[in-house]
């Protein structure tokens, strides 16, 4: 976060005592009574920016069990200068707050969204709630799934569990091998043909080395691999191996147009045929292509974390 942001957490820290989250760009805590996390952008973490923040409570009409209306709020958004929009669903709350351009304008935007939000639910008859419509209960600000959300101790428990069951099994579906080398052969079929198919038309290798390392890679991924250093041994062996028969088989259809003769013929005797370097040369180019495209997609998928991970209590 840069020093405008830290700014804007700090103001919400000093005027209603929240704490900041090491993990997202969110302060949380409960202000008279309600359990509030805020964050700059929207409200889960893919959708951050430092342009905008979002306050996100959790309540409950007091008496009722219906979930929240969002033309129960249209005088809130009416009478607060500093609420530009809000989100009702289930007992969910998300309320926006106006950027500015001014450093200290934002800060007393945060401070005034806040104050007429709280001031709003107390004077409305709305308490505190989890998500799914639990009072009287302690409710913790957390992250499910990449999401914002405040839950009682025993619906986190649930969800949690029942996330990390579903990515486990997900892992599981996610890492057979055999499928996932099929997936690849696949993937580097598609790939080939590309290859054999730019080459007759008189095309650049560099579309079909890149067509060649995503569609293995997706194929693998498609039919069950995960990406591990394991995966990308095997992938780089398909790659390799299908990128030299596409290559292959190239020359020969040349070699048999050429000499008229039978293209198995000209297949087998590509080697003895064509002049080192020139082959050489030629499928380095291949190949080189191959690898701009593999690596940094490789490296993408290794570094990713899906968003079912993140999920945990803040402290």
């Amino acid at each position: 976060m840069n020093k405008r942001e830290l700014a804007r957490q700090q103001t919400l820290i000093d005027a209603f005592g929240l704490t900041p989250d090491d993990s997202t760009p969110t302060v949380h805590g409960v202000v008279e009574g309600y359990s509030v996390i805020a964050t700059s952008g929207g409200d889960s973490m893919g959708t951050y920016d430092e342009n905008y923040w979002s306050l996100i409570f959790s309540v409950k009409k007091r008496g009722t069990n219906e979930a929240l209306d969002k033309e129960d709020f249209k005088p809130l958004r009416k009478e607060s200068k500093a609420i530009p929009a809000i989100v009702a669903q289930g007992n969910r709350l998300v309320v926006s707050v106006n950027g500015a351009i001014k450093k200290d304008a934002q800060q007393d935007n945060l401070v005034a969204a806040m104050t007429d939000t709280v001031r709003y639910l107390q004077a409305n008859g709305y308490e505190n709630s989890c998500e799914n419509g639990h009072t009287g209960t302690s409710v913790s600000n957390t992250v499910i799934a990449g999401v914002y959300r405040n839950y009682c101790d025993d619906c986190y428990a649930q969800v949690a569990g029942d996330i990390h069951e579903a990515h486990q099994s997900e892992v599981a579906r996610k890492d057979n091998v055999f499928t996932a080398v099929i997936g690849a052969i696949i993937g580097s079929l598609i790939g080939g043909a590309a290859i054999i198919l730019f080459y007759k038309l008189g095309f650049v290798a560099a579309i079909s080395g890149f067509i060649m390392a995503i569609a293995t890679i997706k194929g693998y991924t498609l039919m069950g691999g995960k990406i591990d250093i394991k995966a990308i041994v095997i992938i780089a062996v398909v790659m390799i191996l299908m990128t030299y028969l596409a290559n292959r088989i190239t020359w020969a259809w040349d070699i048999a147009d050429y000499f008229k003769v039978p293209f198995m013929e000209a297949f087998k005797y590509v080697h003895d045929a064509v002049e080192p370097s020139a082959y050489a040369k030629d499928i380095g180019l291949l190949y080189l292509f191959v690898g701009l495209g593999a690596v940094p997609t490789l490296i993408s998928a290794l570094k990713a974390t899906p968003a079912v991970e993140v999920t945990y209590k803040m402290d």
